[in-house]
């Protein structure tokens, strides 16, 4: 095992290092909350789970990963230059990640190429739904068999060449003491992107040549339509496959990038590595930003998932306005609403120097007369009178 705190050289992290972690780390979690959205939509509507969206979800988790692999690497990136331990476990989760990442993106790419081909192009819907299965196993089981076997290889670790002889920082994959690296690099990331460059590109150009030839015939009446049901399951049809066949196209315009990077700084020689140092940066966005875009082709692009979107944030804002209304009615009430007045009994209070019960037991009333004053003969006889004449007046 080798020490690389045994070897000195001046690394320094350039601003395009810098660059390329700030953006990594900020593109990772744009995918990362892309992908979660994806998977919590799908979760939530269940009339948009169709088979083609579900291969589209198997796709965002491996673009989950893939993110996951991206924030891994790039604090990898920057550990780096304190020539940590390459079998640490930083380095050891990064690497496996990574290569289960990127190989399941690649490969439910292909999946999804696939299925497009199969069933709007050749219309062979049975046998498209039948290899749905496959996938689920090819697509999850192998970049996790070839994962642990390069683990258990102890292929994993840095680039010490970079760091040594060229400054340069670098990510953990495949470590420079093994004799066949090229040959590892093919096997677990490079030979499978390459090779779904070509497959996503061929059928690309397949099924676009199909949708414009079926269009064309619709619209010179070649392929009349014998009922209501089977025009709008026509109409479903050209509107799943305008939208799904953009998903290779997204992922070879935005992988291409790290594998030019990787091309470029591999052969012949790395004596101009810091020369791609551009290219890395591009990197950082093209590696990272799958899951966003497949984000924004399945929640963006769709009308009816707009909708379902729009009508339930219409709703929640609905709630939420009513909820702040009933609260600030509440305030308004108790701030008007009239205090409860308060008597406290107290036995004695103070008067003066004495004190007094308040039901008044200590009173004296013995000088006070009840009796009402008798009046003379003379004085009732005068009010008789009086009162004779106020009835005479009126």
């Amino acid at each position: 095992m080798r020490n690389l705190t045994l070897y000195h050289a001046n690394v320094t992290l350039t601003p395009l290092d810098a660059a390329y972690v700030i953006i990594s780390n900020m593109t990772c979690m744009a995918s990362i909350c892309g992908c979660l959205v994806t998977v919590l939509l799908y979760l939530m509507y269940p009339d948009i789970r169709t088979t083609a969206r579900k291969l589209l979800l198997c796709l965002s988790v491996a673009n989950f990963l893939q993110s996951i692999s991206g924030i891994l690497q790039a604090a990898v990136y920057f550990k780096t230059l304190q020539f940590p331990d390459e079998r640490n476990y930083l380095c050891s989760s990064a690497a496996l990640t990574s290569v289960i990442g990127h190989m399941s993106s690649a490969l439910w790419t292909c999946a999804v190429t696939v299925y497009i081909f199969l069933f709007f192009s050749l219309r062979a819907t049975v046998f498209a739904n039948r290899m749905v299965y496959i996938f689920y196993v090819f697509c999850f089981g192998v970049p996790v068999l070839i994962a642990l076997q390069a683990r258990i290889s102890d292929v994993y670790g840095y680039d010490v060449t970079d760091i040594l002889y060229f400054d340069h920082p670098a990510i953990c994959w495949i470590s420079d003491r093994v004799s066949n690296t090229l040959q590892w690099c093919f096997i677990t990331i490079e030979g499978w992107v390459i090779a779904t460059y070509f497959i996503c590109l061929i059928l690309f150009v397949v099924i676009n040549c199909s949708l414009y030839c079926q269009s064309a015939r619709k619209t010179k009446g070649m392929s009349p339509v014998s009922s209501s049901e089977d025009m709008i399951e026509e109409m479903t049809i050209q509107t799943a496959a305008r939208q799904l066949r953009y998903v290779p196209f997204i992922y070879c315009m935005l992988r291409v990038w790290g594998t030019a990077h990787f091309l470029f700084t591999e052969y012949p020689t790395k004596r101009h590595l810091r020369a791609f140092d551009w290219l890395l940066v591009i990197r950082a966005f093209g590696d990272n930003l799958q899951g966003f875009a497949n984000f924004v082709l399945f929640c963006v692009t769709t009308a009816k998932i707009r909708r379902m979107v729009a009508r339930n944030a219409r709703r929640l804002c609905a709630c939420w306005c009513a909820w702040c209304q009933r609260q600030q009615r509440r305030l308004a009430e108790e701030k008007w609403m009239p205090r409860p007045i308060v008597r406290m009994r107290r036995s004695m209070v103070r008067v003066g120097s004495g004190r007094r019960s308040i039901d008044g037991s200590d009173l004296d009333i013995s000088g006070i007369s009840l009796e009402l004053p008798s009046a003379t003969p003379e004085e009732l006889e005068e009010v008789k009178y009086a009162e004779d004449e106020v009835l005479f007046e009126r």
